[in-house]
């Protein structure tokens, strides 16, 4: 039931407050997979949360929580990540400030310290913020057993086409893989993403050269 409700929640717009320094204003009705993280991120890499800090935004008031996090393993996709050691700052609606506490549905809970594969996006302006909430902070945990670092994700793997709801539903569950393969697959999905982006590319400039034939021979 729990996944069903978050699988639900994915296609409902998430409506964020944005302006800078406030983060996250984008409308997403697209279901949360491998190819809608990567899509919808400009980086995606692992990181620590170094520091976190409560304030209210100084013209609306909302309580905010600034979240600094540092890159701890090159990227796979972005600027963001491509330095170990580089830090990043992006704020969060909700946090606890003079006596009251903001909580946010499926926002995530940071702590300093938290290890997470982080999707982030930066817009124009420069403002970072997190596409899909806490679905694109990936949690790694250390395995108390054999000591490697793990993660454990629920988006479902789909292609380019449409999938419902049920379809979601049906097919998502709970896969624990290591961080290494983790990354591996993603870095699989930022390829096939900039394949299709460059096909795109190209059948658009083919359509633009067909066009300014067609009008000269008019």
């Amino acid at each position: 039931m729990m996944l069903a409700r978050r699988l639900r929640q994915a296609l409902v717009p998430a409506v964020l407050l944005a302006a800078a320094p406030l983060v996250s204003a984008t409308l997403y009705k697209e279901a949360i997979t491998y190819n809608s993280q990567v899509r919808w991120s400009s980086s995606v890499f692992p990181a620590k949360v170094i520091s976190k800090e409560c304030f209210r935004h100084p013209q609306h008031g909302y309580v905010m929580t600034r979240v600094v996090i540092e890159c701890i393993e090159v990227g796979v996709k972005g600027d963001l990540g491509d330095t170990v050691g580089k830090r990043t700052t992006f704020n969060l609606l909700g946090g606890t400030k003079d006596g009251v506490t903001t909580a946010v549905a499926d926002s995530p809970f940071l702590a300093v310290g938290d290890r997470a594969v982080f999707f982030l996006q930066k817009t124009q302006e420069g403002t970072i913020f997190l596409p899909f909430l806490g679905h694109s902070v990936v949690r790694i945990e250390q395995d108390a057993t054999t000591g490697q670092d793990m993660v454990e994700v629920n988006w479902p793997v789909t292609t380019y086409g449409k999938a419902t709801v049920g379809d979601l539903e049906k097919n998502a569950r709970i896969t624990r893989k290591s961080l290494a393969s983790f990354l591996e697959d993603v870095k699989e999905v930022v390829r096939l993403e900039e394949e299709r982006a460059k096909e795109k590319a190209e059948l658009e400039r083919r359509l633009q050269e067909q066009q300014q034939k067609d009008d000269s021979g008019r």
